[in-house]
């Protein structure tokens, strides 16, 4: 038998004693609880969290065969079990039903070829670095959870050896997304157009173009009007359409910085946001592996009337996140592109000291996560974000007179 053998045996016997498999989502749910335990840092850590997470303990006869193949080839099966989960819950399922078949299945894997790669090729070097140090956990969803489980995202890169990593990352879109909400608030209170309840001063178009860049076509519910397309958007003459764009860049400065789409004409920004990557072995600047990194941390939802309603049974819901570690470090930065104006880089200044002295990143804030202390290298080349502020004290009255011109901002009652 092969190591992987033994170790899709160890499931197979771990699902036939666990309370979850007469479920009629049985199959989802193994899945999703594998992918959860391949997170851990390696296969023996795997098979510790594959028991616990289906509440199961198995009757597993003979440990040393399992351990000999956890030995030889733990770290390129517990790479396989991370990017083949479903696969190895279908085959852990055959185990039960059919061994003959599973045998003759699992000896047609090549998982030794599937060897994790040792670290990465190379990462860019920003024009201003951003290192990100985490004071809390650090909670960034992927696209696809493993059932009541978050995952933290990843992506796939290519390593040294030809092998394959999957690293933890803290995407550039959502920094990207942050600075656009912080420079969306400072500019809207520079200009005295701060929202409340009783009062949005924005009208709904322009509130999405500012807080979330605009959206492409003309057709959607953020699109702008047609009065604001013939000045700005595709329906403008070629002169008309420079002119009006030099002067949307020129009286809102956060949407030069970071561009926007007006229907279906996307305005470029002056700014690239890389993605921050954690300080570790496999991306080739420190020495921790990256899986000691990375935690779960287990939170309930709990709902007092539905308790009540339910005569005192506890009712609360269970989720589990996967989280960055307290102390991990994180490094990204900004790529500045030509012809920046220098109210650009003022701009650009000012968003840098929002997102160090909002000092939070990912999400459930609420709880605490995501402190984080922020420190720049190479961000002199901006110059004064004061630059930038006097710009908006000074030029205010021109720039509300633009708004109201272009329907941005309600008319005063």
């Amino acid at each position: 038998m092969t190591p992987l053998q033994h170790v899709l045996e160890f499931i197979g016997v771990t699902w036939s004693t666990s309370p979850f498999r007469s479920q009629k989502t049985g199959m989802q749910l193994l899945e999703s609880r594998i992918r959860q335990a391949a997170t851990e840092g390696t296969l023996l850590g795997f098979c510790q969290k594959i028991t616990e997470l289906l509440d199961s303990t198995p009757n597993y006869q003979d440990m040393t065969p399992l351990l000999e193949g956890i030995k030889a080839d733990g770290d390129s099966i517990l790479h396989w079990l991370n990017t083949h989960f479903t696969i190895a819950a279908l085959l852990a399922r055959q185990f039960l039903r059919d061994r003959d078949g599973f045998t003759d299945a699992v000896g047609l894997l090549d998982v030794a070829s599937m060897s994790p790669g040792d670290a990465m090729l190379a990462q860019p070097e920003p024009d201003i670095r951003m290192k990100v140090t985490l004071l809390s956990p650090l909670s960034h969803g992927s696209d696809q959870n493993a059932g009541n489980a978050t995952l933290f995202r990843r992506q796939r890169v290519l390593a040294r050896n030809g092998g394959e990593l999957v690293i933890p990352y803290y995407s550039g879109n959502a920094v990207r997304g942050q600075a656009r909400d912080l420079l969306a608030d400072h500019f809207s209170e520079a200009l005295g157009l701060e929202p409340s309840r009783s009062n949005q001063p924005w009208v709904p178009w322009a509130f999405h173009l500012l807080y979330a860049g605009g959206a492409l076509g003309d057709k959607s519910h953020a699109s702008a009007p047609k009065e604001v397309l013939k000045k700005i958007g595709e329906r403008a003459n070629a002169t008309t359409n420079i002119d009006e764009r030099r002067a949307l860049r020129m009286q809102i400065p956060p949407l030069s910085l970071l561009g926007c789409s007006v229907g279906s004409t996307p305005l470029g920004g002056k700014v690239d946001v890389l993605d921050c990557l954690p300080v570790c072995r496999q991306c080739g600047n420190g020495k921790a592996s990256v899986d000691s990194l990375m935690s779960w941390e287990y939170l309930t939802r709990r709902d007092d009337v539905d308790e009540i309603l339910n005569e005192g049974e506890n009712t609360s819901m269970i989720a589990t996140h996967e989280v960055m570690r307290t102390g991990s470090v994180l490094l990204g930065g900004f790529d500045l592109r030509p012809h920046m104006m220098d109210i650009d880089r003022a701009c650009m200044a000012r968003v840098l000291d929002l997102l160090r002295e909002r000092a939070v990143l990912g999400g459930n804030a609420r709880r605490g996560w995501g402190k984080v202390a922020i420190e720049y290298e190479g961000a002199d080349v901006l110059g004064d974000p004061e630059v930038y502020d006097d710009h908006l004290r000074e030029h205010r009255a021109e720039i509300l007179e633009y708004l109201r011109d272009l329907g941005a901002i309600k008319a005063e009652e």
